[in-house]
Parts: C-alpha cells; structure tokens; sequence
C-alpha cells in the first residue's frame, strides 16, 4: 500500500522539476546523446505461484550486447562553488537477452558457481529510465568538458516479453529440477524444471529506478559507463531489469 502511494508521489515530483530542468537544454551544460554501447543486460521473473520471495527465481542474461544507446541529461546543476550538484538523466534501452544464468557445480554448495547456459530461452524488450541524479563534477565553469560521478533514485518503466526456466530455489518445491540445475546439466534442466512463458507490458507503470553514471565529456564527446536497475510485479510475477553499460557517443 505505502509503495502504491509513494510510487506515484515520487513519479509527479520528479516529472515536474525534471521538465523544468530539461527546458534548460538550450543552455550551456545539458545535453542530448547517441552513439555506441556495450552492455550487460538481465532480465528476472520470479514466479508468485508459491506466495514465498524468493522461490521460483530465475535471470535471463547475456554479458555483452552491442547496440545504440540515447540519452539525455539535463545542465549540471552545482549547490555552491564546490564540485556536489544535481541534474536529471533521461535514459532509453533495449533489451535482448538470450543466455540464462544457472548456479550449480555439483552437491557440494561450497563449490558453486554462476554459469550462462543456452537453454533456448530468451527475452526481448525496453526501458526508460526519469533519474535525478547527485554528483561530484570536476572540470571548467562552462560545463563543457568535464569529469563527473553521480548516485540517482527515480523511476523508470520497462516491457518484457519471453520465455525462461525456473531453476533457482527450487530444493523444495522441485526437488528433481534442484538436483540438476546443481549438475548444470542442459537436459536435465529441459526435463524437470519449469519453463515460463512471460509478457509483461510496464511502459507507462511507474516502478522505483536507481541509476549510477560516470561520464568524461570533452564538448561534444561523450564517454560513460552507467548500471540501471528497475524492479517491478504484475499479478503473477516479480521482474527486474538491469542494464550495466559503456557508452561513447556525440552529445549535443
């Protein structure tokens, strides 16, 4: 009930100063960039048949995928003539995962590692991110070249849709999955574990968005490196979408 309040609260506040600091874009500082990422994205679904957290949980991943990223960030607003400021960042991704991530390495758990199995399942999808982001900046007083390290807590929005297994935590409502989701074994998994089909359309549903950004700007250069994460619930599932990313592109 609390998140279902504070959810939109949150959602209204950021919108209104965010318009307004990005109707600042024709000054110096903000900006609007496209170019080249390279990123790590996961998407997660977690099953609330069971009405436990946590049971029934799996991540779709794949560790690199190249494509375009957009963004926008707003003028670098600094509290006082020292390096701490604010400023908002208006982020688009795509998502398309294609590997699952499996923890195993046999019955002795002390020996467990995380591997990225190709189960035949994937997931395609995007998110928008809205983040008011604090910051230290070192660089001019034009804000036109720049190095700058900031923490943001905001909202974002993101659809999925896809197919996974359900293998993790699963030794006690699916014993036999749990015995081979430990083996890492492809058919075992194919034969015991459940599979989930899932289409979750949140664009537009406000959900709780953090963001970390370190960006290097030399005038129109830009070079980042950015993790988002969103979590997010329908009627059925639990979802997180995470995004680690380095980015090099124009900014105007």
């Amino acid at each position: 009930m609390f998140q279902k309040v504070l959810v939109p609260c949150f959602f209204l506040i950021t919108l209104l100063n965010a318009s307004s600091l990005f109707a600042q874009s024709s000054q110096t500082g903000g900006y609007f960039a496209l170019g080249y990422s390279n990123s790590g994205q996961s998407v997660g679904v977690q099953s609330k048949e069971t009405g436990e957290q946590g049971d029934l949980n799996t991540e779709n991943y794949d560790r690199s995928s190249s494509g375009l990223f957009v963004k926008y960030s707003s003028r670098p607003n600094l509290f006082s003539n020292g390096g701490f400021g604010y400023n908002y960042i208006l982020n688009y991704s795509q998502v398309n995962v294609t590997g699952q991530i499996v923890t195993g390495g046999g019955a002795d758990s002390s020996s467990d590692t995380q591997e990225v199995l190709n189960l035949g399942t994937s997931a395609k999808g995007k998110g928008v991110f809205i983040i008011p982001t604090l910051f230290y900046l070192w660089g001019d007083s034009s804000l036109s070249n720049y190095f700058m390290i900031g923490f943001g807590l905001g909202i974002g929005s993101f659809a999925a849709d896809g197919d996974l297994y359900l293998t993790e935590n699963t030794q006690s409502s699916n014993p036999d999955c749990y015995t081979q989701k430990r083996a890492l074994s492809i058919e075992g998994i194919k034969t015991y574990c459940e599979k989930k089909a899932f289409d979750y359309s949140g664009l537009g549903k406000a959900s709780l968005a953090f963001s970390i950004n370190i960006d290097k700007k030399w005038d129109h250069a830009l070079l980042g490196l950015s993790v988002k994460g969103i979590n997010a619930s329908d009627d059925e599932n639990n979802y997180t979408f995470g995004d680690i990313a380095v980015n090099l592109g124009l900014a105007f």
